[in-house]
Formats: structure tokens, C-alpha cells, sequence
């Protein structure tokens, strides 16, 4: 897997860094919001930040979220450090992303609840309305830790009061958690940093843009890549037909305005694709380091342009003392560097099956089995079951199939309790083929080490020289 890929840092444009201060002073002042930890060391001209991105994931969603958020918080110490110079990390919020389905869901201890959308259409998630969501967290909270109360209900409550977005919730959390640490969480969609990029969506709106230049890779960029939203609206795609760009029903620019002007006069309207996020990201501000998700790295690596360093989020799994003996003993050493890949729950218990044959039989495995009809035989009188073999030579393939399926079955029967414990183990570490930090919450995780800010300041505190790819954190009991 790769970690890194070497990139040229950039420096800040004195009008933008201006500008982009200036905003998040107000993002923060309008919402009553104190400033992050240390933020005046954004104005430093020979500052530099650190930065993530993710989509506003339902009260934090899957793990990884503040997985790369703790990554890039400490890889901003860690630079910090090591050049005397500050460095600042930056949370990027997908705020006019689209795809409701994509952020609406959470796990709780045992179930799956959902946030029913709250409006009609596509409109940016970051300005949905927040009807319904105070009685999806109530059937969460239900569903996990009474301790969890304080970190979502107050902020929840007061962004009711104040009638405030599903974008402004997000940024009150994200602030709540970590806010003490430095994070700046940022909602790029403010009009006047819009205006800073309306140059580049010209370049794409008017045929000139990103297309034609991208690499081959995961992602085919659009003929144009940018989204059209008008406040309230919709975000839909622009796309180029014979009579102009059209969005939706929406034509867009009848009347032949120049399209610079037309750009920068509705450039709040527009929104970049997931392929010219990064330019916009990086046209803001002054990256050192972006911290990105196994998935992420492929389509950054189709950019053209000269990134900063691509760095690999932390990978954490959070497991009992008592799961990770089991998996060890299944010859699946979580966390070492044996472990090459995940397993699924049928691999797990056909190890357990492969044991039980070797201690019970001195047959190494089921495969083994296979070949030796009189080894079957054997096996299945000493499990008193009967398969009859004395059929002719076209048959005989077939019958020793049905003698193996019988012992694995019957051997199943007998290891019944132990499967059981093998398989809610696994539930803990897998949704099917979905590994915990996709799925699983980090608030839920985390009741069981300690806490959300024990579990917070122990990967803070883990040396990036100490961490491998894939950490295990330990708990006493889950």
C-alpha cells in the first residue's frame, strides 16, 4: 500500500491568504463560535497548512473520518516541529456535495439508523435543513452510550434554535472535537472565496478546462466539470448541448454574457466536480501535505498539476483483548505484519474447521481430505456418518464431494459454539466485506477505550514513525 508520494509544497498568494482569513473569522463569529486553537498563525505569511477533506458524514459516520482528521492534525505538529514554522491543519468540508444516501446513515452498537432526507431533489447537503435529525439522534443514542449525550445533543439543540443548516451542525461538531487542537474546519462555498476561483470555472464553463489534460485513471472527468445550484436548488450538472450549457432545465447564460462575467456574477451557483475540488483546494490555500484515503490517492494522481505531498490516512482497528486472542489463535495476527489482508467470516471458521481436522484427524485440511478416499472413510465413521462409496468411477467425484460437505457440515454442528463467538467477533471488525473504519462510528468505538478524547489524544499522540499502516488499538472489552 502507499503511504506517500513526494510533492512541492505551495506558498501563499498574499490576496488569498487575506481573504480566506477574513472568511473564517466570520464563519466562526456568525455561528458564536470561539476561533481554533492558534488561529491567528494563519495570517503568518511563511505558514503553511495541512489539509483533509470528507463528505459531512451523519454524527461523524464511518471512522475514517476523524481518522484522517487525526492524521492530519499530527502530521501538522509533526511539520510544525521539524521546520519551526506553522503549520495549520485544515478540514475541507464537502459541504455542496449532492448524494444525500451517501452521508445520511450511522451505526450504532447493534444497528443501521438513517436520517430520513429532509427535503425533496438534489441540493447541497451542506444547506439542508435539519428536520428530522434530532430523532435520529435519539434512536442512536438509544442504541450505544448515554455518555455520548454532551457531545452531539447541545450542539444539535442550539443549531435548532438558531435555525441553522446541516452544514452549520457539522462545522459545530467538528468544532467541538476538535477545535482545542487547532483543526480549522472550512466551508469553501462562501461567495467570496468563490470569487477567488471564478477565473479557473471560466476556463471550464467556456471549453478551456481540465478535460483534455487529465490523466487516464479511476475517475473519467465530465466534458465540463462543475455543478450548477442556484440558492435553494438542485445541484445538477452542466453539460454542453447545441444550443449552449444547459443545467437540468436550467439554460444557463441566454443572453451571451462574457463568460468570465457570467462566471464571477453566479460564482456561489457553481461548485467544482471531485476532479476540480483540487485545484480550487489548492488555488486557496497553502498545502505542505494532503491526507487522503487509499481510494483518494488515484484520482489525485491524475492531476496534471504540481500536488503537494499525498499522505496516507491512519488506519485504525479498535478490538477486545478477548477478539484479537481469538483471531490470532484462527491464524489472523491483526495489526502485525503477517497480516496481509482482511478475512471474511467463512475463511475464519474454515481455520477453525482446518484445526479441528488436525487435532482430531492428523488431516491438515478439507482439501487434503479430498484426495483420499480411504482418509474419508475413516473421518466419516469416527463421526459416525455414512456415505456409501461403492459406486462406479464416473460417480466416485461426486460422492467425495458429498462425504467432504457432511464432515465440514457435521464438525460446523459440533464447533456450534465456538462459530458463534467466531462470527460476533468478526461483526465487531466487518460489515460482510467492509472493514470497521468504513462503517463503524468512532464515538461507539471508542466507549469501550476510554472515551472519545482518550481515544482522540492516543492516536495524537502516536509517532508517525511508530505507526504502521494498520494500528490495533486494544480495549479491555467490547
Amino acid at each position: 500500500m502507499v503511504v506517500e508520494v513526494q510533492g512541492t509544497p505551495a506558498s501563499w498568494d498574499p490576496i488569498i491568504q487575506t481573504t480566506l482569513v477574513t472568511t473564517l473569522r466570520f464563519q466562526y463569529s456568525s455561528m458564536g463560535l470561539d476561533l481554533p486553537a492558534n488561529f491567528e498563525r494563519l495570517s503568518d505569511p511563511s505558514s503553511s497548512t495541512v489539509t483533509t477533506g470528507h463528505q459531512l458524514q451523519l454524527f461523524g459516520g464511518p471512522a475514517f473520518l476523524h481518522y484522517k482528521t487525526i492524521t492530519t492534525i499530527r502530521k501538522a505538529a509533526e511539520l510544525q516541529e521539524s521546520t519551526s514554522k506553522p503549520v495549520i491543519p485544515i478540514f475541507w468540508m464537502a459541504s455542496e456535495d449532492h448524494d444525500f444516501n451517501e452521508i445520511s446513515w450511522v451505526y450504532g452498537s447493534s444497528s443501521k439508523h438513517n436520517w430520513p432526507c429532509p427535503t425533496s431533489g438534489t441540493p447541497p447537503v451542506g444547506d439542508l435543513p435539519l428536520n428530522g435529525i434530532k430523532e435520529t439522534l435519539s434512536s442512536w443514542l438509544t442504541d450505544q452510550c448515554d455518555d455520548l449525550q454532551l457531545d452531539f445533543r447541545p450542539h444539535l439543540d442550539l443549531s435548532l434554535d438558531k435555525g441553522e443548516s446541516y452544514g452549520q451542525f457539522f462545522i459545530r461538531l467538528m468544532h467541538s472535537w476538535y477545535g482545542d487542537k487547532g483543526l480549522v474546519v472550512l466551508d469553501a462555498s462562501h461567495s467570496d472565496l468563490k470569487a477567488l476561483f471564478a477565473p479557473e470555472m471560466a476556463r471550464e464553463i467556456s471549453g478551456q478546462g481540465i478535460a483534455t489534460s487529465i490523466k487516464p485513471g479511476k475517475v473519467t472527468p465530465r466534458e465540463i466539470n462543475l455543478f450548477y445550484s442556484p440558492s435553494g436548488e438542485d445541484r445538477v450538472g452542466i453539460i454542453n448541448i447545441e444550443s449552449g450549457l444547459k443545467a437540468g432545465s436550467t439554460s444557463l447564460n441566454p443572453s451571451s454574457t462574457p463568460w468570465n462575467e457570467w462566471v464571477l456574477k453566479n460564482a456561489q451557483s457553481l461548485s467544482p466536480s471531485v476532479l476540480l475540488r483540487p485545484y480550487y483546494q489548492e488555488q486557496l490555500l497553502a498545502n505542505s501535505h494532503v491526507i487522503l484515503g487509499p481510494g483518494e490517492f488515484a484520482y489525485w494522481e491524475q492531476l496534471p498539476f504540481d500536488k503537494p505531498t499525498l499522505y496516507l490516512r491512519d488506519h485504525i482497528l479498535v478490538v477486545s483483548e478477548k477478539d484479537l486472542a481469538l483471531f490470532n489463535s484462527l491464524d489472523w495476527p491483526l495489526g502485525t505484519e503477517e497480516t496481509t489482508s482482511w478475512k471474511t467470516i467463512d475463511e475464519l471458521i474454515k481455520a477453525r474447521v482446518d484445526q479441528y481436522l488436525r487435532s482430531e484427524f492428523s488431516v491438515d485440511s478439507l482439501e487434503n481430505l479430498k484426495s483420499d478416499d480411504k482418509l474419508i472413510q475413516s473421518v466419516l465413521t469416527q463421526l459416525h456418518l455414512e456415505v456409501c462409496f461403492e459406486v462406479s468411477k464416473p460417480k466416485l467425484s461426486k460422492a467425495r464431494k458429498t462425504a467432504v460437505k457432511k464432515i465440514r457440515k457435521e464438525i460446523k454442528e459440533i464447533l456450534k459454539q465456538e462459530i458463534s463467538l467466531i462470527e460476533s467477533a468478526h461483526q465487531k471488525v466487518m460489515n460482510g466485506i467492509i472493514p470497521q473504519d468504513r462503517w463503524g462510528n468512532f464515538h461507539v468505538l471508542s466507549n469501550n477505550a476510554g472515551g472519545f478524547k482518550v481515544l482522540r489524544d492516543k492516536l495524537l499522540e502516536t509517532k508517525a514513525s511508530e505507526r504502521p499502516v494498520m494500528q490495533v488499538i486494544v480495549t479491555s472489552e467490547q
